[in-house]
């Protein structure tokens, strides 16, 4: 998982940014956002100065779907999956389900458990794989989740959108699928 944004023109490195808009939960835009830092893709402090887009969505206990609020994101087109505190995950009396090393973009290798979280945003809501972040890390709203939610985030416009939902057909014909 590494923290892939850069300026359209300019030569890539983790380090290297773009300017995006700060979205509201509904995903209007709210303001220009250039103040933040990011290092990598669990959203630390540090590193070179970045624009970010940020959204509202849900989370809640898919067990128990009562216990649930209302968080801020980084939408992180390089992150495969959404990054919650651990403290929040637990608050909500989410646990822990499995754990796998992760890379961060100067190659450091982390350890983060997983688990999932029923994610809400805009009129959307599915299960989705989580990991629970440690000290320091941001919340991430990542690729599969948008995925799950049936959207996909366009970088170059710094919007949230519909994904197109394609069905395949497989017919069977004389004993071959086409």
């Amino acid at each position: 998982m590494f923290l892939a944004c850069h300026a359209p023109g300019a030569e890539w490195s983790p380090t290297t940014i773009s300017p995006t808009l700060t979205h509201n939960r509904l995903g209007n835009t709210l303001q220009s956002d250039t103040d933040r830092k990011c290092a990598d893709p669990f959203g630390r402090e540090g590193g070179s100065p970045m624009g970010l887009t940020m959204v509202e969505a849900g989370i809640a206990n898919p067990f128990n779907l009562a216990r649930q609020r209302s968080l801020t994101f980084l939408v992180d087109s390089g992150a495969v999956y959404t990054v919650i505190p651990r403290a929040e995950l637990e608050s909500l009396g989410i646990r822990p389900t499995r754990e796998r090393t992760f890379y961060l973009a100067n190659g450091q290798p982390v350890r983060r458990e997983m688990g999932e979280a029923r994610i809400t945003f805009r009129d959307e809501s599915a299960t989705c794989v989580v990991l629970f972040g440690e000290e320091g890390d941001k919340n991430l709203l990542g690729v599969t989740t948008l995925e799950n939610l049936g959207l996909i985030f366009d970088p170059m416009r710094q919007e949230i959108m519909s994904l197109p939902m394609l069905i395949a057909q497989i017919r069977q014909q004389f004993g071959a699928l086409s």
